[in-house]
């Protein structure tokens, strides 16, 4: 996977949202709504993560909930939120349900993301022996 590296200025009050299609990574760029984002192509992702940097809320998932995108994760303060689309509704989940990230540990994710902020070795690191410790059990 490709990192998105979209800065945010201060005065900005966009978010950053990275749209996942199956082994594919869309990051939003700086100037684009959410609805330009996936006007660029067709499929609906499987996937969409939203940094929210400015307030936040479960009223955001309308606008996801118009495309259906299955799954939607919001990472806020350093928490990660998550939410399943179920038919008529987003409910909240603990971890996903996306076939290829069933596995994932999200407190691992968290934790590595957060430690990133000052050493990305470390966290690289850290996530990948999670990841290997997770895998031989």
């Amino acid at each position: 996977m490709r990192e998105n590296r979209d800065c945010h200025h201060p005065n900005d009050d966009r978010e950053s949202i990275a749209l996942i299609f199956r082994d594919t990574i869309l990051p939003s760029h700086q100037g684009f709504t959410m609805s330009q984002s996936i006007l660029l192509e067709s499929p609906i992702p499987d996937l969409a993560i939203e940094v929210v940097f400015s307030s936040g809320s479960p009223n955001k998932l309308l606008r996801y909930q118009v495309l259906q995108i299955p799954e939607v994760w919001f990472w806020e303060d350093g928490v990660f939120r998550l939410y399943r689309y179920r038919g008529s509704a987003y409910e909240p989940i603990n971890s996903s349900e996306i076939t290829e990230l069933i596995d994932l540990d999200i407190n691992l994710l968290t934790r590595c993301i957060l430690m990133a902020q000052t050493s990305r070795l470390e966290a690289v690191t850290e996530f990948r022996k999670g990841i290997k410790i997770h895998r031989s059990i």
